[in-house]
Formats: structure tokens, sequence, C-alpha cells
């Protein structure tokens, strides 16, 4: 015969935590690996212009300053570097299909709306 407790597996990991209040799935914000967290040294982005990102806090920094031609260099018809390093590296997949086909501006907003999402912060 096996016996029973109350409750289950839930009440068993709600009883490991005393005095935490239970927070709802729905209503944690998970952190967004790789929004300043840097990606390994192997693995960061060599702007034309010189510049070296690491994550992208930095990417964000990067697409309100660089200008169109840089921009244009690495996001055109034929490839789009900024959204294979974020699929690629970071395995950022819907961010990184988001961001194709944007300007320099529409996939700094559409990066600084997926980290919002993600995180419930503000990305600015």
């Amino acid at each position: 015969m096996v016996k029973r407790g109350k409750g289950g597996p839930k009440a068993k990991a709600e009883a490991k935590s005393p005095g935490k209040p239970a927070v709802p799935a729905a209503a944690r914000k998970a952190r967004l690996r790789y929004w300043d967290e840097n990606v390994p040294d192997q693995f960061v982005f060599y702007v034309r212009d010189g510049k070296v990102l690491k994550n992208l806090k930095e990417l964000v920094a990067a697409l309100d300053r660089m200008t169109d031609d840089v921009f244009n260099h690495h996001a055109n018809r034929e490839k789009n570097d900024f959204s294979n390093w974020i699929k690629d590296i970071m395995q950022h997949h819907d961010l990184a299909h988001n961001i194709l086909g944007k300007n320099r501006m529409g996939a700094k907003e559409t990066i600084v709306f997926y980290v919002k999402r993600k995180t419930g912060k503000s990305a600015l």
C-alpha cells in the first residue's frame, strides 16, 4: 500500500521554500540571454566600421549610431549578418526572423520591443 501525502509534487516544491510567496509562472519574466551578457569571445560581431559587438545591448547602441551605409553592408537583399548572429550565436530565432527586411532603425525598434516583451523591462 502506498501512503499518499497532501498536495503532491506542487505542494512539495512549495514546502521547500518557506516564507516565499508563490509567483505564478505567467508573472515571472525570464532573463534574456545575451542582452547584457557577452557572447563567447570567438563569436563577437565585427562591424564594418571597426566596432566589436558582444551582446544585444551593444547592438542596439550601435544601430542607433551607425551609418546607413555600414548597416546596409551587413543587411541587404543578399544577406543579413545581424539576423544570422542573433539566430546562430544567441539562439533567438524569432527575433532574428523579425529583423529581416527592416532598415536600421526598424531593426533597433524590433530588438527593443523583443527585449521588453521577454523581460518586462525597457531596453533603453
